[in-house]
């Protein structure tokens, strides 16, 4: 800024801020000269010309650095006085010469600066992703694993413990309300601290009420009332689940941040998974299972302080909200509007859906299976603990990461592709393990390249779900999508299971591998087609 503060010295009628105002508006360079020029004129013959010349550039000198360098006061004085002299040279022109060679440097520096402040906001909001993400991941482990767990401990039955699984159905019927989430703005809060922040106070409230249940009652001698806590502890975190989907597609503005907001959400939401069943476990030991809800307590006391400290997304798209309750006819409106807003941008999206489905087989069908295979294999509790829990969340996130950098490099199209082809080596080495029979090394290997390839796809494909969205209603569209995505997921895991019944394990896991690589020519077709593989920073 001293550059400014030259031209200020010399233009004593014009004001500091208007001048600022004029370098970040003007796009044009030149466009600020006449108005510099205006002032330059009125400019006294009392004026410190050694004092300007002190504040100008190097390069705006006419000399070089190292003649300036060794150039003393009265020399640069001499050089001044010399152009003085010349008729053809005035002061207008002379700082009009200045203003031509180094304004251009002086915005690129302000706009360096600027990009440097603004990491520092896209690290912070980064950081509220992960958090966010954390807290999601532990509760989804709460709900499928730390309370069937408790009760397993408690010699509860299979089918009791699986009716408590139920309580987990709004995760995969939250594209219903997700309309309401985008078209309805919650009085006060939408307006206090913007729409999707207002929302995602409010699931974030009403999952600590729910999560406060668990203080008082013990879910082995209250199962109903268990059971309706887990649901509305479902309802909150598949609800923030919605808004953060929505904020992690908005909030970016560049395709490397889409694909950081994408990680940053996927390691979270491990590590939150990671907290909820190893950390459980070992916590349950040691200290009780009250001490366990009580620090899943603490950990989601979080969420509100992360989400007052990052800042409301800019949407892309005016977004038409309303504070009064919609009707069905509004509500059935929005649906229609993200469906038909996902058809014209993805002709034909039936196609894309088919494409969606065979991509998961490869990552579904052996995550289901898992179990299963280990148990039958005679791997111990112990084993399947540390090494598949904990050992391969660590992977996964690794792969996850890795998705990440892959997508920004090398563009959606061939990362969907990579992490195709990628994922296939999964039920492969299911298939080695399977044939080779309880062999500790053969399946480290095993884990170590399903949960990663699990990481690395999940991620890409995430990231091309949220290029598939472009209008007002993100988190519409967004939850329609993933809801095909979840529902490709039970279908697999259960068309899997049937066909394991009747199959050897080596030759179910050849099938799977056979089945997965359907996905190929499909994908071979969107891209002649040019659907949806487009550049996503030509959507941002």
């Amino acid at each position: 800024m001293s550059f400014l503060r030259g031209i200020i010295a010399c233009v004593p009628n014009c004001h500091y801020e208007r001048l600022k105002a004029l370098l970040h508006g003007s796009k044009n360079v030149f466009d600020v000269i006449p108005w510099l020029d205006h002032g330059i004129q009125k400019t006294t013959k009392n004026t410190n010309i050694i004092s300007i010349f002190h504040w100008i550039p190097l390069q705006a000198r006419g000399m070089t650095e190292v003649e300036v360098s060794h150039a003393t006061k009265p020399q640069l004085k001499g050089v001044w006085q010399s152009r003085k002299n010349n008729k053809k040279f005035c002061k207008s022109e002379f700082f009009t010469g200045l203003l031509r060679r180094n304004l251009q440097f002086l915005l690129a520096m302000t706009l360096k600066i600027n990009s440097r402040r603004n990491d520092i906001n896209n690290h912070t909001y980064l950081i509220g992703i992960l958090l966010l993400g954390l807290i999601s991941g532990l509760t989804f482990n709460l709900i499928f694993f730390t309370v069937p767990y408790q009760l397993s401990e408690a010699t509860y039955t299979t089918d009791i413990i699986g009716s408590i699984s139920l309580a987990a159905f709004p995760y995969c019927l939250k594209v219903i309300w997700s309309p309401f989430i985008d078209k309805y703005s919650i009085p006060f809060l939408c307006s206090k601290f913007g729409h999707r922040r207002g929302w995602a106070l409010v699931a974030q409230i009403c999952l600590i009420l729910a999560m406060t249940g668990f203080l008082n009652i013990s879910p082995c001698n209250n199962l109903y009332i268990t059971a309706v806590i887990l649901f509305i502890i479902s309802f909150c975190s598949s609800t923030q689940d919605i808004v953060l989907d929505a904020y992690r597609i908005e909030r970016p503005t560049s395709k490397e941040e889409l694909s950081m907001a994408f990680t940053f959400s996927s390691i979270g939401f491990r590590l939150g998974m990671l907290l909820g069943s190893v950390g459980a476990l070992y916590s349950s030991i040691i200290f009780g299972w009250n001490t366990v809800y009580k620090f899943a307590l603490f950990i989601t006391l979080i969420g509100p302080i992360v989400i007052l400290c990052i800042k409301e997304p800019q949407s892309k798209e005016i977004r038409h909200t309303t504070t009064n309750l919609i009707g069905l006819q509004q509500y059935f409106e929005v649906i229609k509007k993200s469906i038909i807003s996902l058809k014209n941008k993805q002709q034909y999206l039936l196609l894309i859906i088919l494409f969606i489905f065979l991509y998961k087989a490869a990552d579904s069908i052996p995550m289901a299976m898992s179990s299963p295979l280990f148990l039958d294999l005679s791997f111990t509790t112990h084993e399947i603990a540390v090494i598949y829990k904990a050992y391969g969340l660590l992977i996964m996130i690794v792969g996850g990461a890795l998705g990440s950098v892959l997508a920004t490099k090398m563009g959606i199209f061939h990362s969907v592709l990579i992490g195709g082809v990628i994922q296939l080596l999964s039920p492969l080495m299911f298939m080695i393990l399977a044939t080779i029979g309880y062999d500790i090394k053969t399946f480290i290997i095993t884990v170590t390249v399903q949960n990663f390839c699990a990481g690395f796809a999940g991620t890409i494909i995430s990231i091309y779900f949220a290029s598939l969205c472009n209008s007002e209603f993100v988190a519409t569209q967004y939850s329609i999508i993933a809801s095909f995505s979840s529902l490709s997921r039970i279908i697999l895991a259960s068309l899997g299971g049937i066909c394991a019944k009747y199959l050897t394990w080596p030759v179910f896991f050849l099938g799977n591998t056979l089945f997965s690589m359907l996905f190929i020519p499909i994908f071979y077709k969107i891209y002649r087609k040019k659907l949806g593989f487009v550049n996503i920073s030509k959507k941002i």
